[in-house]
């Protein structure tokens, strides 16, 4: 199974803010197993055939990880679930003022929080960035 982080090929907004924040040339983390793309993206939690995927965005960085590391699950049962917008707009200004946020649990996600808690990660929140995901499969899967 691959873990990875993303771009997407034409300019946009978001995504812009999001690599401009973190201080990398991504925006973006997902799974990748088989021939399909699981992530929150888009309005939703969903899968993608990895093709279609790679029509509108580039793969960055990619890790290959134990299958049983991942929660199929959790990630099955997660599809169809809400994007949350919230999240993505609060997660930088709660973390400039060191603000705690209650969240909305698992009823909405953003493609961090989901793919982190995919890989059983307890320290993964709602407030976890794709960079944060990064850093950890980094220091992890790279030794």
């Amino acid at each position: 199974m691959i873990i990875a982080t993303s771009s997407p090929i034409n300019w946009k907004l978001g995504a812009e803010a999001i690599k401009f924040y973190q201080k990398t040339n991504f925006s973006h983390v997902l799974i990748i197993k088989d021939d399909l793309v699981y992530q929150a993206s888009h309005g939703l939690v969903h899968s993608a055939y990895i093709d279609n995927f790679l029509l509108g965005n580039k793969i960055i960085n990619f890790y290959e990880v134990p299958d049983n590391i991942v929660d199929m699950e959790f990630v099955h049962k997660q599809l169809g679930k809400e994007y949350s917008i919230e999240q993505l707009i609060l997660l930088p200004i709660l973390r400039l003022v060191k603000a705690k946020w209650s969240g909305n649990g698992d009823q909405k996600f953003i493609c961090s929080e989901f793919v982190g808690k995919a890989l059983k990660l307890d320290w993964v929140g709602e407030l976890t960035t794709p960079k944060e995901i990064d850093d950890y499969l980094r220091q992890t899967w790279l030794k």
